[in-house]
């Protein structure tokens, strides 16, 4: 696409048709990344930021970007998608699918650009290295839109260095989709349009403005522009779950981020180990053209606009922000492997199994446990499970919490028993009993939801319940301690 010299340098490696061998090698990859990503219970119980995306998704297709901006930081298109795929089953494995295959989609691209990039050992590396990543397995299997993103990220940099090989229009057309499809995937979406826009000048450098690279320069300036519906809607939105984080927790959220989300990053050993290693790998990043502009785009300049925004605006500096940048980040890191097998020469099958060795033992432990520490994220369903045995008919549950609301209707009431685009309030549960969501002044229970008994409201969704003196309040503590620890109150009279 452009003749300037330093594109054809960048393109030292020479793109050779596939062969057979090659798409063995990425089908035997497609099959251990599906493996490990299967490996978990996949029908295990939904959480809340999982119940938030069902909320949102079993509505009807057309209400769900009135539900979405409501109601949450994010902005409409996964949700969208989730609801197509809801049509077909709203079961926990089945939802979760929809990240597993989502998670398995990014596996070819990372493929195809480390092939590119670095040659067929590139290819593999990236493509192994993402396979086993347990940052990548964690959000595979997460009803969230982590995975949609990677994918979407990896083919927009496929087709970004496709751009900057031809000048074909539909090459340039998927380009251009995917990049406003990532910005309207997730919060901080338009974050990506750092790293594209800069791995494309230091490519092209003062050739985007010329008539050649046109293109790709008016798509840019197309995406920003499609970004700032978004951006006014996002203004101002604080993210109260997240904080400030100290400088010291830096090289522990990138070592989460290779390592997984539950990796002990405390250990000061291992943070030197890895400032050590970081330093030197860099050096070897930053002195090889092929890598030097993936590194500074995709690496470099993501993490400190991050960590810009984290300190002067709002807290960003966590593995959820950064999860985007898995796919370069593997293909980074399989250029560190090609390139020393290259420098060093003569023992390229050593390099190759102490490199396998070394992945494997850092990735593989984490990748196998990933997401089995589900922890408190049974809260909600034990709250139910309790709720369901201890609440009898003509009982009202009531909430003065959004999202207690919808997360508490999907196992007592179902799938889409409650409208978020319409600011539904009330719920019929089995049994001839309510789920209500009420403005509550009364605060004084224990939890954020109680149960309301020996007592009928006309209407409890315009006026907040007047509570009966033998009201009985359970709060979700007791609940959930009940649930953990085995203890059965089957008394719904019992006091608590």
């Amino acid at each position: 696409m452009f003749d300037d010299s330093k594109a054809h340098a960048h393109a030292s490696v020479p793109i050779v048709p596939f062969k057979w061998e090659a798409y063995v090698m990425l089908a035997g990859l497609l099959g251990l990344a599906a493996v490990l990503r299967l490996f978990t219970g996949l029908d295990r119980v939904l959480w809340y930021d999982e119940l938030q995306s069902v909320a949102h998704s079993a509505q009807a297709f057309l209400d769900v970007p009135s539900s979405v901006f409501q109601h949450d930081p994010h902005p409409s298109l996964y949700y969208l998608q989730l609801q197509l795929w809801m049509n077909f089953g709203t079961s926990e494995a089945w939802l979760r699918l929809n990240s597993v295959a989502w998670s398995l989609s990014a596996l070819v691209p990372i493929y195809l650009v480390g092939r590119r990039l670095l040659g067929s050992a590139g290819g593999f590396w990236a493509a192994f290295i993402f396979a086993l990543s347990p940052v990548a397995i964690y959000f595979a299997q997460e009803v969230r839109m982590y995975a949609m993103q990677m994918s979407l990220v990896a083919f927009n940099l496929l087709f970004l260095e496709r751009v900057l090989q031809n000048a074909r229009r539909f090459d340039l057309g998927l380009f251009f989709i995917t990049l406003v499809a990532i910005i309207y995937t997730h919060g901080a979406g338009f974050l990506v349009l750092v790293p594209v826009a800069l791995y494309s000048v230091l490519r092209v450098g003062w050739g985007l403005v010329e008539r050649q690279s046109r293109g790709l320069s008016l798509s840019l300036v197309a995406a920003a522009i499609c970004s700032l519906p978004w951006l006014f809607n996002a203004h101002g939105t604080r993210l109260n779950q997240l904080r400030i984080s100290s400088f010291e927790e830096i090289p522990g959220v990138l070592l989460e981020l290779l390592l997984g989300p539950y990796a002990d990053t405390s250990s000061a050993a291992v943070l030197l180990l890895f400032m050590t290693v970081a330093a030197g790998l860099l050096v070897i990043l930053m002195t090889e053209p092929r890598l030097r502009d993936l590194t500074t785009a995709y690496v470099l300049g993501p993490f400190v606009v991050i960590l810009a925004l984290a300190y002067f605006v709002t807290p960003l500096w966590n593995i959820k922000a950064l999860a985007w940048l898995l796919p370069a980040l593997s293909i980074v890191v399989a250029g560190v492997i090609v390139v020393v097998q290259e420098r060093i020469g003569g023992y390229k099958r050593a390099i190759s199994v102490f490199s396998a060795i070394i992945i494997v033992a850092c990735l593989l432990p984490s990748a196998l446990s990933v997401n089995r520490n589900t922890g408190f994220r049974n809260m909600y369903y034990d709250m139910a499970r309790y709720l369901a045995r201890s609440t009898r008919p003509g009982d009202m549950i009531v909430t003065d919490n959004w999202r207690d609301y919808w997360a508490l209707s999907w196992y007592l009431a179902g799938s889409g028993s409650v409208a978020p685009a319409e600011n539904s309030r009330l719920a019929h549960v089995p049994n001839d009993r309510l789920l209500v969501k009420v403005d509550v002044d009364d605060r004084s229970a224990n939890g954020v939801w109680r149960v309301a008994r020996s007592a009928t409201w006309p209407d409890p969704v315009q006026s907040a319940p007047e509570f009966a003196p033998d009201a009985r309040y359970f709060g979700w503590l007791l609940a959930y301690q009940s649930d953990q620890h085995g203890t059965e109150d089957t008394d719904p009279d019992s006091k608590s």
